[in-house]
């Protein structure tokens, strides 16, 4: 027995040690695991803080700053530490502001917030939040003015009346019978309906009624009248909207190509040249930008040695040639330096300087009242020289012009004045940047594009009697259309009516109002520090759309949002081919008699190009876009209008207008076009939120 008794002690021992282990391991690992199950808590708990603390920067420090319209360009923000209640949640580092590469505007912040680990030590969770954001752009108006007084092209001044009843002020332009309006439509200026017809259309549209303007019925009896009917009367009020928007600089500083129009100005070279520049867009996708140089009238001849171009003599302007028995000769006809220059030893005193002033600045000498223009300045003081009236001069000019082609004298190419001839096949939102210089735009394009140009360029003029001193003249940097501008998902869309525009209808794309479904991806924007012109070409149906082709060419076709911010969306009627005269009086000067088709009027080289005739009447404009502009522009100056007769309705100039919204340009503005601000001392733009998340 007693050996058993031991067996059994020993049994239970070993029992109750086995049993005491596994207890204890069972108490260590519930405290290994209470502790495992604290941290990660804990750890929650951290991460939660983190992704307060980046929130919190985004709602108190970067969001603010988003929608500011000083943001414009990439900028980091000051970090700060997060506060809740009493409890410190840790910080945010310093907000980070980007723009993307369509203009959207982009914010990161970091959250961080601290944690003791296992060890004891203390370490750091972090959380970043993102946000997007496209900004309200100018795009999403229809129709937008600074004023809707004249501007952007000659005879923007002074009577007939009731457009202006002072020769020193601009014109004010009527909304007519043939106007139809569409989607938002605000100025800010007054608003004032014809008062020789009756009710534009206004029933598609939103009129937003700026603080302390007002509405001229005129000949158009009411609201109800202009919209149709009392129950669809559709009016907001609205701040005025600032003009230029800051959004035109931050626009040109996220550029994607840049060409630089002004690089032989001032380059130490002892004459200042031009550079023209000409966009062509290909439905392929292709964008050919081309460049060459060009000389304003008056210059000299290429190829001069030093002394000539010091102190040139007539035979050294451009234009007069010499013969084979060494007379010279300027437009067809002998040409004597004794008889033709006031002062043959000074450049300045011949005709042939003085022509180019007066075609291509609508300068002279000392001008004044019925005088014999341009023939009586020869023998003037050019010391005088001044515009022949200053409401003919500057973005409202006959001193705008775009044809100048890369072309020797007889025609043909002329390779040594092409600079440039780039291809691109563009898939990226791009801006393109114009520097110091006038762009042509033309063709049919495939994504999204922004144009911009600055506002206008000073240079030495080329001819000049010595080397001092030289004259300072002015180059406007506008857009010209050369020819239609369409969308290629509306090639073969047409609009139907009459006339047919066999391109340009963008109907069957058009978003939601959502901006969810439909619509297109490719987007145009045109943003002219000058002007933006319907150029007159052959294209555009100049000569009244009968060119020197036996086919009429009439009508443009323009798929595009347009910002002209000095002065206007205009045609080109300062160039036309009206072959009769007629006296007006401007200022300064008083009446002047002569054909429309010359200065003051005009730049006197429309018959030379296209031939004369009694009207100048191209057709249509079919416009898919937006128009903003500083001064209403003249489309069609009509037979009561400084062009016209008052009589014959056949002395016209310009076209119909044919205009629709394009809600793509709301839900998509073309890249970085200038954001809507308002004119209330906020300093904030409207934003549309296009994304919101946390980055693990």
């Amino acid at each position: 027995m007693k050996s058993l008794t031991k067996n059994y002690n020993g049994y239970i021992l070993f029992t109750t040690i086995a049993i005491l282990g596994c207890s204890t391991a069972l108490i260590l690992g519930f405290y290994v695991s209470l502790g495992s199950r604290v941290l990660n808590l804990n750890y929650k708990i951290a991460k939660t803080k983190a992704l307060y603390n980046a929130e919190t920067g985004i709602a108190e420090t970067a969001y603010p700053f988003l929608i500011k319209s000083a943001f414009s360009s990439d900028t980091t923000l000051q970090g700060k530490n997060v506060v809740f209640d009493g409890v410190d949640m840790g910080i945010y580092l310093n907000p980070e502001l980007e723009f993307a590469n369509d203009g959207q505007r982009l914010a990161t912040v970091e959250g961080v917030s601290f944690i003791r680990t296992s060890k004891g030590t203390l370490d750091s969770v972090r959380q970043k939040v993102n946000i997007s954001a496209r900004p309200e752009a100018l795009s999403k108006y229809m129709y937008l003015t600074e004023s809707e007084k004249a501007g952007g092209a000659p005879c923007s001044y002074g009577p007939p009346a009731p457009a202006a009843s002072n020769l020193n002020q601009r014109r004010f332009v009527y909304f007519g019978i043939d106007d139809e309006m569409e989607g938002l439509v605000q100025s800010n200026d007054d608003i004032a309906m014809s008062t020789s017809t009756s009710c534009p259309d206004f029933s598609d549209a939103t009129l937003y009624m700026t603080y302390q303007t007002e509405t001229l019925f005129n000949n158009c009896g009411g609201y109800a009248d202009l919209f149709g009917s009392a129950s669809n009367i559709d009016t907001v009020s609205s701040p005025p909207v600032k003009l230029p928007p800051v959004g035109y600089e931050i626009l040109k500083n996220n550029a994607t190509l840049i060409y630089d129009s002004g690089r032989k100005i001032g380059n130490g070279s002892f004459k200042d040249t031009l550079i023209m520049t000409d966009i062509q867009f290909n439905e392929s996708g292709m964008v050919n930008i081309k460049q060459w140089w060009y000389l304003m009238p008056p210059h000299l001849k290429a190829g001069l040695g030093e002394s000539d171009l010091f102190i040139p003599g007539p035979e050294d302007l451009d234009g007069v040639t010499t013969a084979n028995n060494g007379n010279l000769i300027y437009d067809g006809t002998l040409f004597n330096p004794n008889t033709g220059c006031g002062n043959s030893s000074d450049i300045r005193t011949c005709r042939p300087y003085i022509d180019s002033l007066y075609y291509y600045h609508s300068r002279g000498y000392n001008v004044f009242q019925n005088d014999n223009m341009p023939s009586s300045w020869v023998n003037r003081d050019p010391e005088l020289e001044d515009d022949i009236t200053p409401t003919v001069s500057g973005p409202h000019g006959v001193n705008q012009h775009f044809d100048f082609e890369p072309l020797n004298g007889s025609g043909n190419p002329n390779n040594s004045s092409l600079l440039i001839d780039d291809q691109y096949f563009i898939t990226n939102p791009t801006v393109i940047y114009i520097k110091d210089g006038p762009v042509r735009v033309h063709g049919r394009y495939k994504g999204q594009f922004t144009i911009v140009t600055d506002e206008h360029t000073t240079y030495r003029r080329h001819a000049w009697n010595s080397f001092f001193n030289v004259k300072i003249d002015t180059v406007w940097n506008n857009i010209w259309i050369t020819d239609d501008l369409i969308n290629i998902d509306a090639i073969g869309l047409a609009s139907g009516g009459n006339p047919n525009h066999d391109h340009g209808n963008l109907t069957s794309f058009q978003p939601t109002q959502d901006c969810s479904t439909g619509g297109s991806k490719n987007i145009m924007g045109l943003v002219s520090g000058a002007n933006v012109i319907i150029a007159n070409t052959s294209e555009n149906g100049a000569g009244g759309c009968n060119s020197s082709s036996s086919d009429l060419i009439c009508n443009i076709s323009i798929n595009a949002a347009i910002l002209a911010l000095n002065e206007s969306f205009v045609m080109h009627f300062w160039q036309n081919t009206l072959n009769y005269s007629r006296t007006e009086q401007f200022a300064s000067i008083g009446n002047v008699t002569g054909e429309v088709n010359s200065p003051p009027w005009a730049d006197g080289r429309g018959p030379d190009r296209f031939g004369s005739n009694n009207q100048d009447k191209r057709g249509e404009i079919y416009l898919w876009g937006s128009v903003v502009q500083k001064h209403r522009g003249y489309m069609l100056r009509n037979t009561n209008s400084q062009y016209g007769d008052f009589f014959d309705p056949a002395h016209s100039i310009g076209m119909d207008k044919n205009y629709h919204y394009d809600n793509n340009l709301f839900c998509t503005p073309p890249p970085f076009y200038p954001a809507v601000e308002y004119d209330d001392g906020t300093g904030e733009i409207g934003v549309r939120l296009t994304g919101f998340k946390a980055i693990e």
